[in-house]
């Protein structure tokens, strides 16, 4: 009896351990995880026609991670975001910190042509509201950015700040 308790244990051990490990692996080559690719570079931070900041980004943790590194000109504001695809759930989610104490966990994906995440947080008023992030016209060498608000549970969206992003070379 103690043999077969502990001959199933062990097997529970191993199969968790598997599964563990397939979820590990794959999840960095599953076929989503090329849809942040378009973000990957150097970047400036455009906004009615002014430097607004840079941003770099980047592949981490045997590329499973992309890492964000962001810097605000105008109001020295820094922050960092990682964004994975969490192959289990099959959705992107991402942290975002900064230097001025915002903290963000937002999550989201692909719809039609652009990537969208998004958060449900209180306003600066106190008020519980919708916002995301819109990746949209995206090419090679540059796209646009909105940082949303909406305040009818995602009928309707606000712009807060829209920026375009233009890839630096050289």
């Amino acid at each position: 009896m103690k043999t077969s308790i502990l001959t199933f244990f062990f097997f529970l051990i191993y199969s968790f351990h598997n599964f563990i490990s397939a979820q590990a692996s794959s999840g960095c080559r599953a076929p989503e995880q090329s849809q942040f690719d378009f973000w990957i570079g150097n970047w400036n931070c455009i906004s009615a026609d002014t430097l607004e900041g840079t941003d770099i980004i980047t592949r981490q943790l045997d590329s499973c991670i992309v890492q964000e590194n962001f810097s605000d000109l105008k109001n020295a504001h820094k922050g960092w975001s990682w964004t994975i695809f969490n192959l289990r759930d099959h959705v992107w989610q991402q942290t975002y910190i900064s230097n001025d104490g915002l903290y963000l966990y937002l999550s989201g994906g692909m719809k039609n042509d652009s990537m969208i995440l998004s958060t449900h947080i209180k306003t600066k008023t106190g008020v519980m509201a919708d916002y995301r992030i819109l990746f949209y016209n995206i090419k090679n060498d540059h796209f646009d950015w909105s940082w949303d608000l909406s305040l009818d549970g995602g009928k309707s969206w606000t712009p807060k700040w829209k920026v375009r992003y233009e890839r630096i070379t050289g």
